[in-house]
């Protein structure tokens, strides 16, 4: 399994650094890590900062779950 080093100001450089980071983020926190985990990968000193730039990610993952729990109630 491939592994992923830690992404933030200190491992990246301009452009698509920036992009990378915030795919990470937004996977990691869709696919249902927590956020105080994803904010110390990306150097953020206070989770709520990294929830307020990737919230779009928390909604997906609300949504992922709603649809689980509608499967499992059918």
């Amino acid at each position: 399994m491939a592994s992923v080093s830690r992404v933030g100001p200190a491992s990246t450089t301009a452009g698509a650094s920036t992009t990378s980071a915030h795919w990470s983020a937004t996977q990691s926190i869709a696919s249902g890590q927590d956020v105080r985990t994803v904010a110390h990968r990306l150097g953020h000193a206070d989770p709520a900062m990294t929830l307020r730039v990737y919230a779009h990610a928390v909604e997906r993952a609300d949504d992922a779950l709603a649809q689980i729990l509608g499967e499992a109630l059918d």
